[in-house]
C-alpha cells in the first residue's frame, strides 16, 4: 500500500512537471516579439521627422545667389536664354565677377558670359587701356556710361560709369561659333552693358 501509494505520487509529480515545460517555450515568444513590433516604428517615425526639415534647409543653403552685377531678366532679355547656372565672387579687393553659363541663346548652344566690375577704378587707366584696344581693332561704342569700347577677337566689351568699370565677355564650348555671329555677340553685349551701367 506505502508502494502504490509513493508511485502514484511519483506519476502525479512527472505529469505536473510535464504540464509546467509546455507553455515555457509559447511565453519567451510572445515576450520577445512585442518589444520588437512596439520599438519599430520608433525608429522610423523620428528620423522621418527630422530628415525633410534637414533636406529643404541644405536645399535653400544650396540656393543659387543671384548676380549683383546685372539681372536674370536682363541675361534673358538680351540672349534670349535663361540662365542655367551662375558663379559669383570677388577676384581682388575692389572687384566682383560673376560666370554664368546660359540654357540656349540667341547665340547658339554652349554659350556663357564673364562679367566682372570695378569700383573704384582709374578712369585714365580705362582711358590708356581703350587708345591701346582701338589701335588693335576695338571699336567705340555709345550709349554705355561715358566711354565703352567692343573688341571683336575676345567678344569683350568694357565701359566706364563714373568711377566704376566693368567688362562682359561672351565665350562658347564650340571654337569659332562666336566669329560666325560677331554682330550679335557686339549687340547683345551692348544691351546687357547698359543694363548693368542702370544696375551699379
Amino acid at each position: 500500500m506505502p508502494i502504490r501509494a509513493a508511485a502514484l505520487v511519483a506519476l502525479l509529480a512527472a505529469a505536473g512537471c510535464s504540464g509546467s515545460a509546455r507553455p515555457a517555450p509559447s511565453r519567451p515568444r510572445v515576450d520577445a516579439t512585442g518589444p520588437i513590433i512596439s520599438a519599430t516604428p520608433k525608429p522610423s517615425g523620428s528620423p522621418g521627422s527630422t530628415a525633410p526639415g534637414g533636406a529643404e534647409g541644405a536645399r535653400s543653403e544650396a540656393a543659387e545667389t543671384p548676380c549683383p552685377l546685372v539681372s536674370a531678366q536682363a541675361v534673358t532679355a538680351a540672349f534670349g536664354a535663361r540662365i542655367a547656372a551662375q558663379t559669383t565672387g570677388t577676384s581682388g579687393p575692389n572687384a566682383q565677377f560673376c560666370q554664368i553659363r546660359l540654357a540656349n541663346s540667341n547665340l547658339g548652344p554652349g554659350i556663357s558670359l564673364r562679367l566682372t566690375r570695378l569700383s573704384p577704378a582709374s578712369a585714365a587707366s580705362f582711358a590708356a587701356g581703350r587708345r591701346a584696344a582701338l589701335a588693335h581693332g576695338a571699336v567705340a561704342v555709345a550709349g554705355v556710361g561715358q566711354s565703352a569700347y567692343y573688341t571683336p577677337s575676345a567678344h569683350n566689351l568694357q565701359y566706364l560709369s563714373g568711377t566704376t568699370t566693368g567688362a562682359l565677355q561672351v565665350q562658347s564650348s564650340t571654337p569659332g561659333t562666336l566669329a560666325a555671329v560677331g554682330g550679335r555677340v557686339q549687340a547683345n553685349l551692348v544691351a546687357l552693358a547698359r543694363s548693368a551701367v542702370g544696375n551699379q
